[in-house]
């Protein structure tokens, strides 16, 4: 390298061999050679069941590499190859290999979570006489959600006329499948 120092630092990008001349005063010269062996980072990736789930809703990490015999560590502190999280927000996952060499790579994923609908009904009236209707309406804080009622119909507003007190529920679900 060119360096007179005793002692010196290197990185080499691939396995490359270091060579050392040392002179003493009265002229002798002595040369030693090291070859420094460069391994290759682990490849990892991350793959998911799911890259985006709703709130309450699980997912499954796998980490993969063109390696085997590596050790896993993940940012949960599971240390196995594959998990199985549910995430209360969009949240990012990583994974640290280490191969038997002592090298390490790290992956990253991001699992998008999803709000659940908030779902209400809204009548036109709370009580009603035997032979009446009352309509129901459906809503959701989440636009272009369907819903789905206890009746089976899966129209808003729907009309009923209950022959008893009668408890209706409706199921909405948004676009991303959440359902409130």
């Amino acid at each position: 390298t060119a360096e007179t120092n005793p002692t010196i630092v290197v990185s080499p990008a691939s396995t490359s061999s270091y060579s050392v001349t040392a002179t003493t005063l009265a002229g002798c010269v002595g040369t030693s050679d090291i070859l420094i062996y460069v391994n290759s980072l682990p490849d990892v990736s991350i793959t998911a069941s799911n890259a985006s789930v709703c709130l309450g809703s699980s997912v499954d990490l796998a980490a993969s590499s063109n390696q085997t015999s590596l050790t896993y560590q993940w940012s949960t502190g599971q240390n196995t190859s594959s998990i199985n999280v549910v995430p209360s927000q969009t949240s990012t996952y990583s994974v640290t290999v280490t191969d038997v060499n002592g090298c390490t790579n790290t992956a990253d994923f991001m699992v998008n979570v999803n709000p659940l609908p908030q779902v209400n009904i809204y009548a036109t009236q709370d009580e009603v006489c035997l032979g009446m209707s009352i309509e129901l309406l459906a809503t959701s804080n989440i636009a272009n959600t369907t819903f789905q009622w206890s009746t089976g119909q899966s129209c808003n507003p729907i009309i009923v006329s209950p022959v008893t007190n009668t408890i209706y529920l409706v199921t909405g679900t948004d676009p991303n499948g959440c359902t409130g």
